[in-house]
């Protein structure tokens, strides 16, 4: 019994007249039979549905019924016939009980199998009578049955309209309900059918899993390769029965005979413009929504449309699909190759009716009639400046955004143009290709030559009409024009301050972020511009290009020599509308200004002090970083500021600048000659109006002047106790720290000031520099000998007792 019921599952007696597929049982053969001859005997006594197989009836019967007598223990969900509870609790289980032999993938159910396994043989049995063609699965021929027979059986009940398979009605009624179920975790947009879900996941993930045996060349959805191979076959199945014209795309034929028809069904619900295409509508309404799925996965920029996506990522990869086949010349787009071809051809076919001059593409012909017209249709959303270019309108555009989609692959250095980002890889390159006839000067680009040659020939064609004033350049010439106009079109997205010149934002823009790209190669000190930096390269390089010719004085920047040569002309144009101070320079002017109007608007960003000029500014932020950018080439000592390594390097040259005519004591800088002369003269013009004392410098008076007030303007943060003097609050917050930054060479005792660490020398050279007069005691530090002058007070002379250090000038006690 055993052998005959294995031979009754190995073989297959019954085989089918039309296909030659056996089967075990007649019954199954006479089912089987019934999918080639259409038939279908069984009808619902309810609606007028009819089936091929009984089983089918009885469980299409349940429909109406409701009855479902097998009910799922995991969910309760219930089911017409068991086989169909049994693959169900497959989901809830993960069983596989079904195996392709061919690639090993395993399926829930065997006719999933089944199906499965048509796509490694080739076989396609379920065939339509109308046209022949062959499917491997029988709900495919059904479907395309309809397509014959005009059958729309799953009608909209809110709108009438028919469909021709049940998840199309399905997906349409989301049209209605605007329901989205299925959801991208990656972005969050919504989808009414899951394929479309898994089509838009493959632009996140860069699947593309349909290759063309062909080319090689991968699509993220089937029905595009389909298509693709057209272009391989030269098949166009889909042809215009107006004009003959073939289509390799059926959407492609429909939307070609809407040009016979002048049909535009797409109608934007926003601005009421119709298009005859759906997806042209699509990438429309982004216009308004603002929406751009397509994300560049190397800089994150995104797009509206998934061409331009494509079209931007070859900026970062380099690649130039299109190529002319008589130059090798390499594109990005399609359009672009269209338009050198031109160049070859030397054909414009388009020509512009006001001045004949011919084009290649009509797009350009467009564009150019706009400078007849003074036609400006691309109006900026942040400003109220115009364009007749739409790509003019998105450049400008990222003046307000930021945005710098052109990034160097050498230092990623971004631009927000394309030739900006070229005219920088000749930095790299070293190429310049266009080169000045007169001094042979090379420049990337020939705009910048011909910018040039005007230097030789002293040409300025751009001429300002408020005031006539010539320039060589039509963009110095427009930012000019602003001064007139008071136009200022590039605004600070951080404090809303305004800008005639782009650059001046960028700069400006730096102290929001930090920003400083320009990085010194010597010291590593980085600046926000790169004038900037030319300048500070000097401090290395010691070079003064700027020369006075009345006193041969060198400066390092064009500005500092037009600030010089006013003191040699007397002339100070820049006045204090507050106190009448005249200054020779502008920006000494605006420094001055924030005494009178206490404005300080450069911050320290580690504790909150802030200034009034942006050198003390950064000059402070060095207490914080320990920087010091400024490094003698001598000895390698490292200072803070410029000045103080000004100060240094001469104690390696031993020559001074500025020499007292007194002792012939030698100063770096000229005030603090000044100074020390008072020491010779005892002049003291700096006067205490509260107790009428006198001081020989200016900020001796000015924290003298605190001991009246009790302004402590110096105050620790760790315990909030304040001083009159930053020295002292210096020294007060080692306390805390527990720093002592001077040590001692001879023993390595460190202390917190410079002042104690001189007094403890003493000890070890012997030095005891403080006299007493009337007992000839001496001693190492001044406190000491003050202590020691309260001894004598009682002998009647202590109006007459002098402090006399040894090494220096007598100083009343």
């Amino acid at each position: 019994m055993l052998k005959e019921h294995i031979k009754f599952h190995n073989e297959s007696p019954h085989v089918c007249s039309h296909c030659n597929k056996g089967f075990n049982r007649k019954d199954k053969l006479n089912a089987h039979i019934l999918i080639h001859t259409g038939e279908r005997p069984h009808s619902c006594t309810q609606c007028p549905k009819t089936f091929a197989r009984k089983d089918k009836l009885s469980a299409h019967m349940c429909t109406h019924t409701g009855e479902h007598p097998f009910t799922c223990q995991h969910c309760g969900k219930g089911f017409a016939w068991k086989d169909k509870l049994i693959k169900h609790i497959r989901v809830h289980t993960g069983e596989k009980p079904y195996a392709c032999s061919y690639c090993g993938k395993a399926f829930a159910q065997n006719d999933k199998l089944v199906t499965h396994l048509r796509i490694h043989t080739g076989e396609r049995p379920f065939v339509c009578k109308h046209c022949g063609k062959g499917f491997a699965r029988n709900d495919k021929l059904t479907t395309h049955i309809r397509l014959h027979t005009g059958e729309r059986p799953f009608v909209c009940q809110t709108c009438g309209k028919g469909f021709i398979q049940k998840d199309k009605l399905t997906t349409h009624m989301f049209t209605h309900t605007g329901e989205k179920p299925f959801i991208c975790k990656e972005c969050g947009k919504g989808f009414a059918q899951n394929d479309k879900l898994v089509t838009h996941t493959r632009i996140h993930t860069g699947e593309r899993p349909f290759k063309c045996k062909y080319c090689g060349k991968g699509f993220a959805q089937k029905d595009k390769l389909t298509v693709h191979t057209r272009i391989h076959t030269g098949e166009r199945p889909y042809v215009c029965k107006m004009c003959g014209k073939g289509f390799t795309q059926k959407d492609k034929l429909t939307t070609h005979i809407r040009i016979h028809t002048g049909e535009c069904p797409f109608v934007c619900q926003h601005c009421g413009k119709a298009f005859p295409k759906k997806d042209k509508l699509t990438v429309h309404t982004r216009s308004h929504t603002g929406e751009r799925p397509y994300v560049c996965k190397h800089c994150g920029k995104a797009f509206a449309r998934n061409d331009q996506l494509n079209a931007h990522i070859r900026i970062h990869t380099g690649e130039r699909p299109y190529v002319c086949n008589l130059c090798s010349k390499g594109y990005t787009r399609k359009d672009k190759l269209g338009a050198h071809m031109y160049v070859h051809t030397g054909l414009h076919p388009y020509h512009c009716q006001h001045c004949g001059k011919g084009f290649a593409w009509k797009d350009k012909l467009t564009n150019h009639i706009r400078i007849h017209t003074g036609e400006r249709p691309f109006v900026c959303k942040y400003c109220p400046k115009t364009f007749a270019q739409n790509d003019k309108l998105t450049t400008h555009i990222r003046i307000h955004t930021g945005e710098r989609p052109y990034v160097c692959k050498h230092c990623g250095k971004a631009f927000a143009r394309k030739d900006k980002l070229g005219a920088h890889l000749c930095i790299h390159t070293g190429e310049h290709p266009y080169n000045c006839q007169h001094c042979g000067k090379g420049f990337a680009w020939k705009d910048k030559l011909t910018n040039h040659i005007r230097i030789h020939t002293g040409e300025r064609p751009f001429v300002c009409k408020h005031c006539a004033k010539a320039f060589a350049q039509k963009d110095k010439l427009t930012v000019h024009v602003r001064i007139h106009t008071g136009e200022r079109p590039f605004v600070c997205k951080h404090c809303g301050k305004a800008f005639a010149r782009n650059d001046k934002l960028t700069a400006h823009v730096r102290m929001h972020t930090g920003e400083r790209p320009y990085v010194c190669t010597t010291c590593g000190k980085a600046f926000a511009m790169k004038n900037k930096l030319n300048t500070h390269m000097r401090i290395h390089t010691g070079k003064h290009p700027y020369t006075c010719n009345q006193c041969g004085k060198g400066f390092n920047r064009k500005d500092k020599l037009n600030a010089h040569l006013l003191i040699h002309l007397g002339e100070r144009p820049f006045v204090c509308k507050h106190c009448g101070k005249a200054f020779a320079q502008n920006d000494k002017l605006t420094v001055h200004i924030r005494i009178h109007t206490g404005e300080r608007p450069y911050v320290c960003k580690h504790c909150g002090k802030a200034f009034a000029r942006n050198d003390k500014l950064t000059a402070h932020v060095r207490i914080h970083t320990g920087e010091c950018p400024f490094v003698c080439k001598t000895c390698g000592k490292a200072f803070a500021r410029n000045d103080k390594l000004t100060s240094h390097s001469y104690t390696h040259t031993g020559k001074y600048p500025y020499n007292c005519p007194h002792c012939g004591k030698g100063f770096v800088w000229k005030d603090k000659l000044t100074n020390h002369v008072r020491v010779h003269t005892g002049e003291r013009p700096f006067i205490c109006k509260h107790c009428g004392k006198a001081y020989a410098q200016k900020d001796k008076l000015t924290v003298h002047i605190r001991s009246h007030t009790g302004e402590r303007p110096f105050v620790c943060k760790h315990c909030g106790k304040a001083f009159a003097r930053n020295d002292k609050l210096t020294a007060h917050i080692r306390i805390h720290t527990g720093e002592r930054p001077y040590i001692c060479s001879h023993c390595s005792k460190a202390f917190t000031t410079k002042g104690k660490l001189n007094i403890h020398m003493r000890t070890h050279e012997g030095k005891l520099p403080y006299i007493c007069t009337q007992c000839g005691k001496t001693f190492n530090s001044k406190e000491k000998l003050s202590a020691h002058l309260l001894i004598h007070l009682g002998s009647g002379n202590c109006a007459s007792l002098i402090v006399q250090p040894l090494m220096g000038k007598n100083m009343a006690v």
